[in-house]
């Protein structure tokens, strides 16, 4: 697909837990093997014990399982209030060392720990996406990679506002300033 001269194609994505992650998915499914690695404990008030100790940011992790996969950190009463196609797998979380790693600091402040709860949040969707099969929209422009979503709509207004960026640059670059 064309879009303002940006080409967008579908990317069928690989698994997202294969990558650089601040996040560590710990699941227990009898019959899939899902995140990072299998939860080490036995029972929910063990789990909960240790992340209470150990995770300054951490959310439970919900799987659907009717036809199609899918997770998030809330469950799916609002699909299957009965509870019958829905589980707790597991948990996203992390650790204070590793936090510190990933944002090069010493202390792990209240700003930061906003960024981290948005940061494991954002990589649940993107692993729940993968379950589903749903493909990434890549956009290039000019042979160069600009931008790539899952959301098509998203993606498109990023597209935008990369292009008017263009235009204006670009005439900085000819007239050698901006004008309003």
């Amino acid at each position: 697909m064309d879009y303002r001269g940006y080409r967008i194609t579908e990317m069928e994505i690989g698994n997202p837990r294969e990558g650089d992650n601040l996040g560590i998915m710990a699941c227990r499914h009898k019959a899939y093997t899902l995140g990072d690695k299998r939860a080490p404990w036995e029972t929910i008030e063990e789990a909960e014990k240790w992340l209470c100790r150990n995770a300054p940011v951490w959310y439970p992790l919900y799987l659907l399982d009717h036809g199609v996969l899918a997770m998030n950190t809330f469950g799916f009463s609002h699909i299957d209030p009965t509870h019958f196609d829905w589980v707790l797998v597991g948990w996203i979380y992390t650790t204070k060392d590793r936090i510190r790693d990933w944002f090069g600091c010493k202390r792990v402040t209240r700003r930061i720990r906003r960024k981290v709860k948005d940061i494991l949040l954002r990589e649940v969707d993107e692993y729940n996406k993968y379950l589903q099969g749903i493909p990434e929209h890549v956009a290039i422009f000019e042979g160069e990679f600009v931008d790539a979503d899952f959301d098509l709509d998203e993606l498109k207004e990023r597209i935008d506002k990369h292009a008017e960026e263009t235009i204006a640059e670009e005439a900085v670059e000819e007239i050698g300033c901006l004008f309003f």
